[in-house]
């Protein structure tokens, strides 16, 4: 776009220079002519920056230094072909008087000066058949008004179908594979289990290094077992992109599908996403949150929504934060008879803890170094309950008596960890996305648990990455109205009208048709980086309608008609149109292609703008035209009108 300013102005100094204006009042007519529209077409594109630039949150991460840049850089080429351009154009924009048409140094190499020819003959029957449409246009208005209008309602139509997602899904090149046993597994029985997910994977060419973790250290009260021996973990690099044909995501559904054949382990496989992961997003493509108070009626909730969730078509490796309880011992104290001999509770806990998992009595200094001395039951007088029941307890009054005595002692099945949020426990149901849009995948899961009745002081709500797209959304899409506003606020005042920007700004709905089809047929939904562009492209598309309405309106000075100052403008103007969209769109196709880390987040944003600019411009060459002619003839009805009212009013006074 840096360079669609100094295309507007040189084209329009090298046109005057064809009518056979002088170097020097060619590129002080041409630069005056137009300098208008270029500021006003620059001024608007800067103007959607602006919200941007003032969204929170992960927008702002990813999004503000663009912002920043295209804003500044935009503002240095309007400096650069207001001033500088015409400068030199004055200086070396010499005619081959030979033919009018071409630089001299131009003619001395045939091959170009013959493509040159043959290039400006398929323009001049460019411009001719333009004409043509825009005559046939001006004549069937209703027409073409109707045509355009079923098109915008059938891409409206066709929104469902895009879909939509927080942000495209990124190939880090890594893979993470989660193996679980039954509790009580040891750590050899894990291990082999790992051994064989590990060949499994090791056998796929893509993949470059696998680390494999298999157990936990143990903490706590678990009579000597250790904590974790049942759980492993693979985490697996992948090949560079450029070296591999699958995908990070196909690969992932590849080791799910011959890891299902594994019986006695939970296995699950997940790709991680760079982009969420460095920005502290949420890695859940599908999250939901039960609230309440009862563990037990979460766990049976949290079974039910699982089982909804794994039934939409799109959903992988559901789980609930739930995890496979394990055994505690409880010890449920008698008060009246700890009390009756001077026991509380914190005492018999304090002891029954030192005998099991010990407490430092002292501690050892040997060269400088301190050792800790733990003082605790020996191993086999602390293997089973009944050593634990035998436990003898000192009270205060000097009096051992067994723990049994004072307490009962059941083992019972107890949650690994209870989570709370604003003092309310919750639990959590997650999935990951495969194949479909996210925002698709949740909305059949809504519709889903529609008529799921949920206890009195329980709720369920969305968190994840759908909670943080839709807030995304809401904020982008009061940004998108911000930046509407100020593009109309900028060219009412560069026009000094309030009607003209109206006819201007009918480019927008226009973009959206080319917008729409283009997700479509690319199979992007609409994410964040479509979403910028989009408010991108309310800067960019009006700039083609600002630079022919302002020519129009230009011509319209001079004392032609309406009708004859659109014919001239429209092929007059087709030509800068034409080349300012084509390196827009051209400069683009790299970002579409995709080549190169992080390319996905990238690719959303230019299809948007290739497809809404491109839609834009055929459409804008004969919309905006037509209802540039509708306002005036409605505002010249408006004055006719008035004028016989006061006629009237007049005559009826004189009566």
């Amino acid at each position: 776009m840096l360079v669609d300013n100094s295309i507007v102005v040189l084209e329009n100094i090298y046109r005057h220079r064809e009518l056979g204006a002088s170097q020097l009042v060619a590129a002080e007519a041409g630069a005056d002519e137009v300098g208008p529209a270029i500021t006003a077409s620059t001024l608007t594109t800067v103007a959607v920056f602006v919200p941007v630039v003032f969204v929170e949150g992960l927008i702002s991460v990813v999004f503000r230094e663009l912002a920043l840049t295209v804003t500044f850089s935009l503002l240095a080429s309007l400096l650069v072909a207001i001033t500088l351009v015409p400068m030199l154009a004055s200086r070396l924009l010499k005619m081959d008087e030979s033919n009018g048409a071409l630089q001299a140094e131009d003619r001395k190499r045939r091959p170009l000066a013959r493509l040159a020819d043959r290039v400006g003959q398929e323009l001049e029957k460019l411009h001719q058949g333009y004409r043509r449409l825009l005559s046939w246009s001006l004549d069937h208005r209703r027409l073409v008004f109707l045509v355009v209008a079923v098109a915008f309602i059938i891409s409206m139509a066709l929104l469902p179908v895009v879909g939509t997602e927080f942000f495209p899904q990124t190939d880090a090149g890594r893979l993470f594979v989660s193996i679980e046993l039954p509790l009580g597994a040891t750590l050899e029985e894990t291990g082999r289990i790992a051994s064989r997910v590990e060949e499994i994977v090791t056998q796929l060419p893509e993949v470059e290094t696998v680390y494999t973790s298999v157990g936990a250290e143990g903490y706590g009260m678990n009579f000597g077992s250790s904590d974790g021996t049942e759980q492993a973990s693979l985490s697996i690099t992948l090949k560079d992109s450029s070296e591999r044909q699958r995908s990070d995501q196909e690969l992932a559904e590849i080791i799910r599908a011959q890891v299902a054949s594994i019986a006695g382990a939970e296995i699950q496989v997940s790709a991680v996403d760079a982009l969420m992961s460095s920005m502290g997003g949420s890695s859940q493509g599908i999250s939901l949150e039960i609230r309440g108070d009862d563990l037990d009626v979460l766990r049976s909730l949290a079974d039910e929504v699982a089982g909804v969730v794994a039934n939409v078509p799109g959903t992988r490796e559901v789980t609930t934060s739930f995890s496979e309880a394990r055994p505690e011992v409880q010890i449920k104290l008698n008060r009246a008879k700890a009390s009756s001999l001077g026991l509380s509770a914190a005492q018999v806990a304090q002891t029954a803890s030192a005998a099991v998992s010990g407490t430092t009595a002292t501690r050892y200094r040997v060269g400088g170094d301190e050792i800790d001395v733990v003082v605790q039951l020996a191993e086999g007088q602390r293997e089973n309950l009944d050593d634990l029941k035998g436990l003898l307890i000192t009270s205060p009054l000097g009096v051992h008596v067994p723990l049994r005595d004072i307490a009962e002692l059941t083992v019972v099945a107890g949650p690994r960890s209870i989570e709370r949020d604003n003092q309310v426990r919750v639990v959590s149901v997650s999935a990951e996305v495969l194949g479909r849009p996210l925002g698709s995948v949740s909305a059949d899961i809504a519709k889903s648990l529609e008529g799921m009745n949920l206890p009195e002081g329980y709720t369920l709500d969305f968190t994840g990455q759908y909670e943080e797209m839709t807030d995304a959304f809401s904020g982008l899409g009061l940004a998108l109205a911000l930046a509407v506003l100020l593009v109309y606020m900028v060219m009412a005042a560069q026009f000094e009208s309030f009607l003209h920007p109206f006819t201007i700004m009918f480019s927008m709905p226009l973009a959206a048709i080319g917008v729409i089809l283009a997700l479509l047929f690319s199979r992007t939904p609409i994410s964040v980086p479509a979403f910028i562009g989009f408010i991108v492209l309310a800067g960019v598309v009006v700039n083609n309608a600002i630079v022919l309405v302002d020519y129009i309106n230009t011509l319209r000075a001079r004392g032609l008609s309406v009708r004859e100052a659109v014919l001239t403008a429209g092929p007059v103007r087709l030509r800068p149109i034409l080349m300012t969209t084509l390196t827009t769109v051209l400069g683009l196709i790299p970002m579409v292609l995709g080549t190169g880390e992080g390319s996905e987040v990238q690719a959303p944003l230019a299809i948007t703008l290739i497809g809404g600019l491109s839609m834009s411009t055929i459409l804008t060459l004969v919309v905006v035209p037509l209802v540039y002619t509708w306002f005036e003839d409605v505002g010249t009805g408006l004055t006719r009108r008035m004028r016989r009212v006061v006629i009237g009013s007049e005559e009826a006074k004189g009566v």
